[in-house]
């Protein structure tokens, strides 16, 4: 598979394998943005494709900052907001 990102976000294509041993194609792309002015726009600076899970603290002791992006199936987005009130 060629896979061609015209994107200015990170993103990655890799094949996965079914629980038939069938093998499909996955893409993850990560969106980075920002609110400090008030209005969610592009950050001017992309955050990277997350390559293993992030913790808070020591790994599986405390919890998830953030989840890789290469897993084979997630049928839903992540939405993570790091913020300070």
């Amino acid at each position: 598979m060629e896979f061609r990102n015209h994107t200015p976000f990170p993103a990655q294509a890799f094949e996965g394998l079914d629980q038939h041993e069938q093998v499909f194609h996955v893409i993850g792309l990560r969106q980075t943005l920002s609110f400090a002015s008030g209005t969610l726009e592009y950050a001017d600076e992309q955050a990277p494709l997350c390559e293993v899970d992030a913790f808070f603290g020591e790994m599986n002791q405390s919890s998830v900052r953030q989840e890789s992006d290469f897993c084979q199936y997630k049928p839903k987005c992540d939405v993570i907001v790091n913020a300070t009130a």
